[in-house]
């Protein structure tokens, strides 16, 4: 008769005097496990996460190209804001000064009338 062990698995080698812990080590390196991937924002990949990988990613030319891009993007978006800001308080500006002229218009035309 063999040893009884709580865990769900026939030993390996057989023997049923295996300790259950060298099974579950065994039973652990017998399953595949990824890599650490590391995902670059500017490129839109996953690469290793390795030295050697991201600094031969980060010396491409798609690489740096992708991050120039990028910075003029940011770049442009801020000029972007800037001229819709001037032009949003031109708007302003505009609507202010046609609102004071109705105003004194009908301020007149009242006064005239004596309405």
């Amino acid at each position: 008769m063999g040893v009884v062990t709580k865990f769900p698995y026939k030993a390996l080698s057989g023997s049923p005097t295996v300790t259950p812990l060298i099974h579950l080590v065994t039973l652990m390196s017998e399953y595949w496990v990824s890599k650490k991937k590391y995902f670059c924002k500017y490129c839109d990949i996953y690469i290793a996460d390795d030295a050697p990988s991201r600094q031969q990613h980060e010396n491409g030319l798609r690489h740096k190209g992708n991050v120039e891009r990028f910075i003029r993007g940011i770049y442009k978006a801020g000029e972007k804001h800037k001229k819709d800001l001037e032009e949003e308080k031109r708007e302003m500006k505009r609507v202010e000064q046609a609102n004071t002229i109705t105003y004194f218009t009908c301020l007149i035309v009242h006064i005239i009338f004596d309405l």
